[in-house]
């Protein structure tokens, strides 16, 4: 303001000012910008402040409406504040294009802003003024300035009338909302590690410890998933707990390979891992769940075979013993071959274990005939994808995996077909997907 008066037209009058800066000096005043430093001086007397000025200087338009430009406002500032305490450095940036276009704005800010946050450092904070400019910048600027600086971003306001500023909480606010919206598409894509650290930036600690633990569990690291389900067990009162003690059951469980449980925890991880586009880990999960199911469907078969390896950790005495006590088995694996060479049944590896499956389906009893049949024309299906795994880094190789390369050699090949399979040998949990739990009790505290 001149003499406490508005400075119209600004473009005209703006450069009258700028022109003859020395007469009009004493008499300029900034309502609008003295009480936001004056604000910010009076909670920081040490406060050293850099000024960024946004000034429009439009391109193309009709004289009436640059007529309105505040260019040389932008100067006559610079003039009057450069280097005077606590202002430091007093920079420019000139907005050609129409202010009141919303759209328009908030592309010049993204730009502005971004080059801005690469150019002038890091500063330990960055106050934008809210007042005395177009609605459509304001908003563009507050939006951008939030995303950009994040923490360090305080949206400030000079109260009409009064001499002081407040810092307003949008910023916090469309923070914490932008961090739900994300983590809402962390949890969509079972990325509990990034999720776990914006529920913590939250204060939902809790739910950070719920995220963690379902890291751990997906990752197999059951021993961590054990003593955080402890922790959280002993935190909370409701939910949290609850599903903390249910996950402490199936973790015993895991831990002690139990089969059923431990095809159910495959079938769910490899279906994440498939969804997540993460194939090489999908294979390592499906071999994983191949030999579960042979496990459980030989162990629990008439047969009663004992797969398990002996507790010096090296032989399978135990299996073949039980093996021994069926003459017309020990036949049919004698005559079987793998890879054109006699089949070795003294190990339950999977060959092993595939061939018993086949003979059950031949001779075992005849109204499980048919499912066993069902069965192991789905796990050959898995067979099939061996090749894969062998050339991959689990394998012998180093070549990768992808969706075209698992359905060029199954055609269609996708989790389901483990579902069919879970569907067949009569388990149940298929459809209680503990990965979905947690995200439905987290997605529950966001809402």
């Amino acid at each position: 303001m001149l003499a406490g008066q508005k400075i119209e037209p600004a473009r005209t009058r703006g450069k009258e000012v700028l022109d003859n800066f020395a007469v009009y000096r004493q008499d300029l005043t900034l309502p609008i910008l003295g009480s936001v430093i004056r604000s910010i001086q009076a909670d920081d007397p040490e406060a050293q402040l850099d000024l960024m000025l946004f000034c429009t200087n439009q391109e193309g338009v009709e004289e009436k409406f640059k007529a309105n430009d505040t260019l040389y406002f932008g100067e006559c500032i610079k003039k009057l504040l450069s280097g005077q305490k606590p202002t430091g450095r007093v920079n420019l940036r000139e907005i050609p294009a129409n202010p009141n276009l919303y759209d328009s704005m908030f592309h010049y800010f993204t730009e502005q802003l971004s080059w801005m946050r690469s150019h002038f450092g890091d500063y330990e904070k960055v106050f934008v003024a809210l007042a005395g400019g177009v609605p459509a910048c304001n908003m563009a600027l507050c939006l951008q300035a939030v995303r950009v600086f994040a923490e360090r971003c305080i949206p400030i306001y000079p109260l009409e009338g009064s001499e002081r500023a407040v810092p307003l909480q949008i910023g916090s606010q469309l923070l914490e909302s932008s961090k739900r919206d994300i983590v809402c598409q962390q949890l969509e894509n079972y990325e509990y590690a990034a999720a776990a650290t914006l529920l913590d930036s939250l204060g939902l600690r809790l739910h950070a410890g719920l995220a963690r633990l379902t890291l751990y569990r997906l990752n197999f690291d059951f021993s961590r998933a054990s003593r955080l389900a402890a922790s959280l067990v002993a935190r909370d009162l409701g939910e949290v707990r609850n599903y903390g003690l249910r996950v402490e059951t199936e973790l015993k469980k895991l831990v002690g390979k139990d089969l059923p449980c431990l095809i159910l925890e495959l079938y769910h991880n490899a279906t994440i891992k498939f969804r997540k586009g993460e194939y090489l880990d999908f294979l390592g999960r499906l071999f994983r769940f191949q030999e579960a199911v042979l496990r459980h469907l030989v162990e629990t078969s008439e047969l009663a075979l004992k797969t398990d390896i002996d507790r010096n950790g090296r032989h399978f005495t135990a299996f073949q013993a039980s093996v021994l006590q069926h003459p017309s088995l020990v036949d049919y694996l004698e005559k079987q071959t793998y890879n054109n060479d006699k089949l070795n049944w003294e190990q339950p590896y999977v060959p092993c274990l595939m061939a018993i499956l086949g003979y059950l389906a031949e001779q075992g009893d005849e109204e499980k005939r048919s499912p066993r049949v069902e069965v192991l024309e789905r796990l050959r299906e898995i067979e099939r994808l061996m090749p894969l795994r062998h050339k991959s880094p689990l394998g012998h190789g180093f070549e990768g995996v992808s969706l075209e390369t698992i359905h060029g050699q199954v055609d269609g090949f996708s989790p389901e077909r483990l579902r069919d399979i879970i569907r067949i040998i009569s388990l149940t949990g298929d459809r209680d997907n503990p990965y979905e739990k947690v995200n439905t009790l987290i997605l529950k505290v966001l809402s």
